[in-house]
């Protein structure tokens, strides 16, 4: 049993056709704010859950769901279900199975100041980055900091 969470996200649709070709029994979770997410139609979900998107009462539910099945495996697509089993990593453990980062991690790689930082400090190549006022040269492609 695979619960794929944050379905609101196109991704999910992807996670939840390529486990349920291996064999794996699908649910499909996502929170109040997005009640009907493509996901929900998809063939291959076996049930729809949908969730508060009170990140308490989420915890909570999500928990709830995970002990009603044995050792499911969660996989989270989108940031709210990873910082929800970052912060709860021991109550999850005990009843599903899960690869996610630590908090600090999870914090950092949701930065983009620090990403771009942290590439810049190894070497890698990041874009340039113009402060308001400074001229800049076509074409740019822009996205916000």
């Amino acid at each position: 049993m695979v619960i794929v969470c944050d379905c609101k996200y196109r991704s999910a649709i992807t996670a939840i056709r390529a486990f349920a070709q291996l064999g794996e029994e699908v649910i499909a979770v996502t929170e109040s704010s997005s009640p009907s997410p493509s996901a929900f139609f998809s063939k291959y979900v076996k049930k729809k859950v949908v969730f508060s998107s009170d990140k308490e009462v989420y915890t909570r539910e999500l928990l709830a769901l995970c002990q009603s099945y044995e050792k499911p495996v969660i996989f989270p697509v989108g940031s709210f279900t990873l910082s929800v089993i970052s912060e709860n990593k021991e109550l999850f453990s005990k009843c599903a199975s899960f690869c996610v980062a630590a908090t600090g991690t999870l914090d950092n790689l949701n930065d983009k100041k620090w990403v771009k930082d942290f590439a810049k400090m190894n070497g890698l190549s990041t874009p340039i980055v113009y402060n308001e006022g400074e001229k800049v040269d076509f074409p740019v492609v822009v996205k916000p900091f």
